[in-house]
């Protein structure tokens, strides 16, 4: 790695390059380097899964195992082969109190670690899904096919930062590569000292110039099954995850803080969302929930639970409605809305099955990948013409509280939920809501009946 930086540390950052011109010169340096010291090559390799608990102690008894093993098959005498037996068992009890502990040790250090856990608990059962896709006569019509339905979707996603912020950011985004990176994850990891000047540089060329690069917003889409249970012949059923560049993530990051931090300065942010926002996850509403509505039971009120379910929300959501959004709402204003809009426009995309690519299908994407960019949750879309906030202001109620029947009519309600997902022009699911009234006669109980009158839309 040593002559790697050193042949690296040649890099031309001369201040006269435009952006593109400084990003196509970081990736074609990298893949000449890499081609220089490490030419490709072809070779048939054994893979062999990874055991974390292994060690030496059981790498010599295995040898010692070997050695009984020839002497039985050489001698075929009783002793020897009681020998080998006993040397079997021996190993086996080692391999087992290795895995015994080691498993221990990972479980019990990552006991709030949902991610290790369940990918523990797959390897312990050997559970691997198996990919499976619709079916086609070949890997080039299957790959058309999921390009015409992922263009049907429409896919949502300044301050200069130091190098050692960017360092930050790259410890946060994960050293991950794909296929349109110049060099592998692990030999960036080697020279990423080295690389530490050019991307602090490129990164903040983008966001001071208000301009997200063409070659930063190409995409290789590789669908997968969202459960196994589903029907994999329908392409509905399966997530298109967008791989990027990873100057583009580290880029994407540095934005997303930024905007979070303005949020948060100003209050901006939705005190009642949880998931994608720190501290706030999906554990933290149903807690929420359930104690509200045990709460309301103790005090002996009715309770009704009206829940809104969006159909792949943020896949529908209109660019234009979205920017518009954040300059009016926010105060995102010059260079800052001028870089969303440059990183929502003139995307592509081209669809991998099974690390098959066919580089001239590459096709115009609607937009970037928003399921996994937070701060386009959390700040310019979630927060925005929440119905329950126009109940609140409709029924002077704060929507914490558990509104009684003469309080909050079901049909307002509905037809507010109704209403909310056209203006934001996305594709819902049906509403239904039901008025509950208590018994006159025994409090303790109620009854539920629907009514079909939709009422008038509040204000």
């Amino acid at each position: 790695m040593d002559s790697f930086n050193e042949d690296l540390k040649v890099l031309d950052l001369n201040d006269d390059y435009d952006l593109s011109v400084l990003i196509d010169k970081y990736e074609n340096t990298l893949k000449e380097t890499l081609q220089q010291h490490a030419p490709q090559k072809r070779r048939i390799i054994t893979l062999r899964p990874l055991s974390p608990w292994y060690n030496e102690e059981i790498g010599q008894e295995k040898r010692n195992r070997r050695k009984l093993e020839r002497r039985w098959r050489a001698s075929g005498l009783c002793i020897d082969r009681q020998l080998y037996v006993k040397q079997c068992e021996t190993v086996n009890a080692m391999i087992k109190n290795a895995k015994t502990t080691y498993y221990s040790s990972v479980i019990s250090s990552n006991a709030h670690n949902q991610k290790v856990l369940f990918s523990t608990v797959d390897k312990l059962l050997h559970r691997k899904p198996e990919k499976r896709y619709p079916t086609a006569s070949s890997t080039t019509e299957l790959r058309n096919q999921e390009e015409q339905y992922a263009q049907c979707v429409k896919f949502i996603n300044f301050q200069e930062v130091t190098e050692h912020e960017i360092e930050n950011v790259i410890d946060k985004v994960g050293k991950k590569s794909c296929e349109l990176d110049p060099v592998p994850a692990k030999i960036f990891q080697g020279c990423q000292k080295t690389l530490l000047p050019i991307i602090t540089k490129i990164s903040n060329e983008s966001l001071q110039s208000g301009c997200m690069p063409e070659i930063l917003k190409e995409a290789v889409l590789k669908p997968k099954l969202k459960k196994d249970s589903l029907d994999y012949e329908e392409y509905t059923n399966f997530r298109p995850i967008s791989n990027l560049k990873f100057l583009s993530k580290v880029i994407e990051k540095v934005a997303a803080g930024q905007l979070l931090e303005h949020l948060a300065n100003n209050k901006l942010e939705e005190p009642f969302q949880s998931a994608y926002k720190r501290f706030h996850s999906a554990e933290t509403t149903l807690l929420k929930v359930q104690n509200d509505i045990l709460v309301a039971i103790d005090n002996r009120k009715c309770v009704v639970l009206l829940l809104l379910d969006m159909s792949a929300a943020f896949d529908t959501v209109d660019h234009e409605l979205l920017l518009q959004r954040m300059f009016k709402r926010f105060g995102i204003d010059g260079q800052v809305l001028r870089w969303f809009q440059s990183y929502l426009q003139n995307r592509t995309q081209s669809v991998v099955i099974d690390a098959d690519e066919d580089s001239e299908s590459v096709h115009e994407a609607e937009g970037p990948d928003v399921s996994r960019n937070e701060y386009l949750h959390e700040g310019g879309w979630q927060n925005v013409d929440n119905p329950l906030h126009e109940l609140e202001f409709v029924q002077n109620e704060m929507h914490s509280f558990h509104l009684d029947q003469e309080h909050l009519e079901h049909r307002q309600c509905t037809m507010c939920k109704e209403a909310w997902p056209t203006r934001q022009n996305l594709a819902s699911e049906v509403y239904i809501c039901y008025r509950c009234k208590r018994d006159k006669k025994s409090p303790k109980k109620f009854s539920a009946e629907n009514d079909m009158d939709p009422g008038t839309v509040p204000a």
